[in-house]
């Protein structure tokens, strides 16, 4: 017997499902979701994910293992740019700072 749906692992044939899904570099087996997933997994982008999956290291961006939306990490008075995997926090004008905390100058 392969490994169960959520499992880490390396190929298709490594899986019971025999299909072993690759999600921004985490390898885990999967199968497509109908509405339920099982075990400790959860459906994502049609695929049942492990219920801890981020697209992310830092955990920004989608996926339910995800803190939340990537911009708030930036401060009330920062412009946000998301591009790839990337947050950039920008202080609008009248504001300086490192973008996660401006002050008005």
């Amino acid at each position: 017997p392969g490994l169960p749906v959520g499992a880490d692992c390396m190929q298709d044939a490594d899986c019971e499902s025999g299909l072993c899904l690759d999600l921004n570099g985490r390898l885990f087996c999967s199968v497509p979701c109908a509405g339920i997933c099982p075990g400790d997994t959860v459906c994502f982008d049609a695929n049942c994910v492990p219920e801890d999956f981020c697209e992310s290291d830092d955990g920004n961006g989608q996926g339910p293992g995800c803190m939340g939306e990537p911009c708030r990490i930036c401060d009330e008075n920062a412009s946000c740019m998301v591009g790839g995997n990337q947050v950039t926090c920008r202080w609008n004008p009248g504001f300086q700072g490192d973008g996660q905390n401006c002050q008005d100058i």
